[in-house]
């Protein structure tokens, strides 16, 4: 049987309850808690105060003993000081609000957790994503998403901070204005480049093939600019193409001059070419 804590009877409680703290108090001072004991507390906790239990509150600790009474039919031999310790070591605190979830809670965060890539750099993406599902949970922030992660999924952690490290690092990259020249961008990525481990040339041995493009087009390129997260890599001319049996292009060139490259490499191409949404690796510009 649950006492659920209702928003009613918690104005009721903070109006004044005609149930005395004390007559709900057992009278004990602190004690160590049996194992089982910890489990029977913290079942109350995830069953009847989905909102959260404060701590160091009198009504709350009045409204859990009353749940443990109706649940197990006998007071807990816990005071409110253990109850608070407990709770600190074995909950999430948040404002001093604990927070204790069942298994089926945390395996079912650990699913959203799972689909982390290159789109949730973050907590705070995380929660946008998945606010509705996870309030349902009884998560109500991106400060308790946060705590959550840390407590039940701790090698996750390392994973979304350096993601957010390197979108900060990202943002602090200049941005190319505007491309003049006529040319290809055509974004390589790690595997492209795990083809050719420990070679100098590697950019360039990645980028050269072989791909979905017009020869047409490309016969009117001065440059290819090769990209890589975004960022430019290498710039190079002399472009001569050639088509492979199964009708991709592939090209041989040389690197672009410094008053050419110098505008662009280390930097991020404009907002244009990298937005969400852009199948293809190979994008034309001005040709």
């Amino acid at each position: 049987m649950q006492c659920i804590i209702t928003q009613t009877e918690h104005d009721e409680n903070i109006r004044g309850s005609t149930m005395s703290v004390e007559t709900i108090h057992p009278q004990h001072h602190s004690l160590t808690l049996s194992n089982d004991e910890k489990k029977r507390i913290l079942h109350i906790i995830t069953e009847n105060f989905k909102n959260g239990y404060r701590v160091s509150s009198n009504i709350h600790y009045s409204n859990f003993q009353k749940c443990y009474a109706i649940m197990y039919g006998f007071k807990s031999p816990c005071a409110p000081d253990t109850l608070d310790s407990l709770l600190m070591s074995e909950a999430i605190v948040f404002d001093d609000i604990a927070y204790v979830y069942s298994a089926v809670s945390v395996t079912f965060v650990g699913t959203f957790l799972e689909q982390i890539d290159e789109s949730l750099t973050s907590v705070e993406t995380l929660y946008e994503k998945y606010s509705r599902e996870l309030y349902a949970l009884n998560i109500f922030s991106c400060d308790i998403l946060e705590l959550f992660i840390r407590k039940y999924y701790p090698s996750m952690v390392a994973l979304m901070d350096k993601k957010k490290s390197d979108k900060d690092n990202l943002n602090n990259i200049d941005v190319i204005e505007e491309i003049v020249e006529k040319c290809v961008i055509i974004k390589i990525n790690k595997n492209s480049l795990a083809r050719f481990p420990g070679d100098s040339d590697a950019i360039y041995k990645a980028t050269r093939y072989a791909w979905k493009l017009s020869l047409n087009r490309v016969q009117h390129a001065e440059y290819v600019i090769s990209v890589l997260n975004g960022i430019v890599q290498a710039v190079f001319h002399n472009l001569q193409w050639q088509t492979e049996p199964g009708g991709r292009l592939e090209f041989d060139a040389v690197e672009a001059p410094v008053d050419i490259s110098g505008k662009y490499i280390g930097k991020r191409i404009p907002q244009a070419y990298r937005r969400r949404g852009i199948a293809s690796p190979c994008q034309y510009v001005n040709c």
